[in-house]
């Protein structure tokens, strides 16, 4: 299913995109992965700061780059029809992922990232600036982890008692 909320950041990953003469935004990032995607979640390893998953985005199209252990998982639970996962063997990763970036803009194609390797740019301002303005979509999940998270810490004051030391 398609998200309204994806669909505008896509938008405008692909307006700052045109501004700034790039051929495509890799995100890969957990924190840029969760806001590209409306809240999806590519962590494995919760200290890290990179998950199992990037995002990749041209002009027309939308893809999340990943492993075949996490594809299913992804399409399954963390992502919309906005993307299509693209999937190469767990031990070729990053290798797999940059040859897929080039075979879609070419050898010259500017790409910006998160976390720009060499050969690519920092993320537009534009981008980073809708990073930080909450949609209404992002406005309503977090007051609903509000209201869970107050509601779990109400039941566990309920239950703790005095001598209880930590």
């Amino acid at each position: 299913m398609r998200r309204p909320e994806v669909a505008i950041k896509l938008q405008t990953m692909r307006e700052e995109m045109r501004r700034s003469g790039l051929e495509a935004i890799r995100l890969r990032g957990v924190d840029w992965f969760a806001w590209a995607t409306g809240g999806g979640n590519s962590s494995v390893i919760l200290t890290g700061d990179l998950g199992i998953a990037e995002v990749f985005v041209t002009e027309k199209s939308a893809f999340v780059l990943t492993n075949h252990i996490e594809a299913q998982r992804l399409r399954d639970e963390e992502v919309s029809s906005d993307f299509e996962v693209v999937d190469c063997p767990w031990k070729d990763g990053i290798v797999a992922y940059d040859l897929f970036v080039r075979e879609q803009v070419g050898e010259t194609g500017v790409v910006a990232s998160d976390r720009p390797l060499p050969n690519e740019r920092t993320l537009p301002s534009g981008v980073l600036k809708a990073k930080r303005t909450l949609l209404a979509d992002e406005v309503a999940r977090y007051r609903e982890i509000g209201r869970d998270a107050g509601l779990a810490m109400k039941e566990a004051l309920e239950e703790a008692l005095p001598h209880w030391t930590e």
